[in-house]
């Protein structure tokens, strides 16, 4: 468990059941309010949580009137502390602030007031420093403020009672936001959008009315459909995969799709789809496994308050969003979601819909051939290294972040430490891209290597699971073998780390010739002792003699890099 220290300048109430909220990501240590600058300096290996409201940094009567230089030159003095600690330290760092003042509409009617210049000026220099330190995570709190009423969450009582600028509102207001991104840099968003169609893409039902009978279109409540609609189409192109799960028939459905004007979605926006009269849960693991993705990777949208609560009760995995009866809410609600929010986008997502209906179309193909390997040889594999460089970290990142299925030891690298990864002599790492004829997968696999002496320590070795079932990993450990005897490593040592899906990884050390380390002599392991250090100690050891290895399935593979 990480440490979190919290530092604030104002008294945010530390005693407060309500930062209990944050326990289960972190053990929390809160620094004196007011001490910020200490405790930004005296935390470089611990996360970070620096709150402030921007009144209490810089007076009122500080503030220059028109001179922009020296609007500049107070905000530079004053993140300094912050820009500093990004320097020295990898570890997360999260900023909350709120920047709000109350004025007279009258006077802002003609002139931005002058405070309003700062608080201006201030988040363009936090978004630009962001920009360059990608261990800083930044939360505008005024963003949830005004969401949930700024009246309910300030409170000038508190102020001058306690030096709380905060209603408890306001503080749990405050405490929720930060748990939600700290949330999201443990857990990776979610990937997959499990639609109903009737009441829920469009109003009414299309086998009792007919395709000009249903709820759709450009005014009135269709319009709210259509709406919906068109926050979906945006989330598909983000890189959240589509799909349907619907109690109807099949050919009414995709009639709307295909004829009815109002619809802002097509038919080949959507990856996957269940439609017919089973139980819902029993489809949505069919999908599931036509994706080879995990249940805990779905949410589940649905107007039928039964069908949320059986699927609750069946595949509690399952996220299953408690929509409101009103449908006009549902644009906002759902662009507004946390559950797929991430705090970038690679190439990857742009195509990640296409990505796993291309996943979908091999394992269809893959399960009616009767040779699966000569199968395999036919389909064109072309894998290629990718040198781990600074226009690849985000996917790195990413891949570290949302891997489980074939992950070895499922390690969370941030930006910051692939980073300097990639620029220690002392590392090998690379990623994996692969094409084939079902289309070009993008960078699907990430190894770290560091070497010590005679020892190779495999420290990352994960493939995406979209492109599973190609022994790809067989190719992959193939050129780390190739690498380490060009740099005249005897041994290779892999820690598996279990999570509750990488069982596979196991099967695969086995299977490509890696021995138990307890089942090996005393002066192997002694060889390999030393390289040992560099793991977690938690997991469990295997070793390959790297000029004995002899990996299966390579005969499938075109090589590019050859």
């Amino acid at each position: 468990m990480k440490e979190l220290r919290i530092t604030s300048s104002f008294n945010i109430l530390p005693s407060s059941k309500l930062w209990e909220k944050l326990y289960p990501y972190n053990h929390i240590k809160f620094g004196d309010y007011g001490d910020w600058i200490s405790s930004i300096f005296d935390s470089d290996n611990s996360q970070l949580l620096w709150i402030f409201f921007l009144e209490d940094l810089i007076s009122t009567e500080n503030i220059p009137s028109t001179n922009n230089d020296k609007i500049d030159e107070l905000l530079e003095k004053t993140l300094s502390p912050l820009v500093r600690r990004l320097q020295k330290s990898d570890s997360e760092t999260l900023v909350a602030w709120s920047s709000w003042r109350s004025s007279s509409i009258i006077r802002l009617t003609r002139s931005e007031s002058y405070w309003g210049k700062l608080s201006r000026n201030l988040e363009s220099k936090l978004y630009k420093i962001a920009s360059e330190f990608p261990s800083l995570y930044l939360i505008p709190l005024d963003e949830m403020f005004f969401k949930y009423g700024s009246n309910k969450c300030f409170d000038a009582r508190n102020y001058y009672a306690s030096s709380c600028r905060l209603s408890i509102y306001g503080i749990d207001v405050m405490v929720d936001t930060i748990q939600s991104v700290l949330y999201r840099i443990e857990t990776p968003p979610k990937k997959v959008l499990v639609l109903d169609c009737d009441n829920t893409l469009w109003g009414g039902v299309v086998g009792e009315v007919g395709i000009t009978g249903i709820i759709l279109g450009n005014d009135g409540i269709g319009k709210s459909f259509s709406d919906f609609q068109r926050v979906i189409k945006q989330l598909s192109l983000y890189g959240v995969i589509l799909t349907i799960l619907s109690k109807n028939n099949e050919f009414d459905v995709w009639e709307v799709f295909q004829n009815h004007a109002g619809m802002q979605i097509n038919k080949s926006d959507v990856a996957s789809w269940e439609i017919n009269w089973r139980e819902k849960s029993t489809n949505i693991i069919n999908i599931s496994k036509k994706l080879n993705l995990g249940l805990d990777s779905f949410v589940f949208w649905d107007d039928n308050p039964l069908e949320r609560e059986k699927m609750r009760i069946a595949l509690p995995q399952v996220t299953t969003i408690d929509v409101p009866d009103d449908t006009t809410c549902w644009p906002l609600l759902l662009e507004t979601l946390d559950d797929f929010a991430s705090f970038s986008l690679t190439s990857e997502d742009l195509n990640k819909s296409y990505q796993y209906k291309q996943y979908s179309s091999f394992s269809s193909e893959l399960q009616q051939v009767k040779d699966e390997l000569s199968f395999l040889a036919t389909i064109n594999l072309k894998p290629v290294v990718v040198n781990l460089s600074n226009s690849v970290l985000s996917r790195a990142e990413q891949l570290c972040h949302k891997t489980n299925q074939f992950n070895l030891r499922t390690i969370r690298y941030s930006l910051d430490s692939l980073n300097n990864i990639s620029k220690n002599s002392e590392y090998q790492s690379f990623l994996v891209g692969l094409n084939d004829i079902f289309g070009d997968h993008g960078i699907v696999g990430f190894v770290i290597v560091k070497k010590y002496n005679e020892v190779a320590f495999l420290d990352t070795f994960l493939i995406s699971c979209r492109v599973l079932g190609r022994h790809l990993e067989n190719w992959i450990l193939s050129k780390v073998i190739d690498k380490l005897l060009n740099i005249e490593c005897s041994f290779l040592l892999a820690e598996f780390i279990p999570n509750n899906r990488n069982a596979i990884v196991e099967s695969f050390l086995l299977d490509c010739g890696f021995i138990p380390i307890d089942e090996v002599g005393i002066h192997i392991q002694n060889r390999l002792l030393n390289a040992m250090r560099l793991s977690n100690k938690i997991g469990k050891y295997y070793y390959i003699d790297l000029k004995l290895a002899k990996i299966p399935f390579l005969e499938i593979f075109k090589d590019e890099n050859k």
